[in-house]
């Protein structure tokens, strides 16, 4: 199915230091990713990965969110972001 193929290219994407906490799949939708990250340098070596893989999601990455939240003594980098796949029906956002 589209959606397995999509969690398990999900799963060679990786960078040291990155967990996903939520990954948000939906017919005819952007996948949406929120997870942490030890750096802002390993996030970025996150979203790198993604830019490379031109083949399944064509529009690259787009990171909504990136913060450091005050209340986390570890220094961990909050994100969201999301990715357009193949399988996307319409332009929901009027595109870029």
């Amino acid at each position: 199915s589209p959606a397995a193929a999509v969690l398990v290219h999900l799963g060679t994407q990786n960078a040291d230091g990155v967990c996903l906490d939520a990954i948000t799949l939906q017919q005819g939708k952007p996948v949406e990713l929120k997870g942490r990250a030890v750096t802002f340098d390993a996030l970025s070596t996150y979203v790198q990965g993604f830019e490379r893989d031109r083949a399944f999601f064509p529009d690259g990455p787009l990171l909504r969110d990136s913060t450091r939240p005050d209340c986390d003594e570890a220094g961990t980098v909050v994100f969201s972001m999301e990715l357009r796949w193949g399988n996307e029906q319409g332009d929901a956002d009027g595109g870029t």
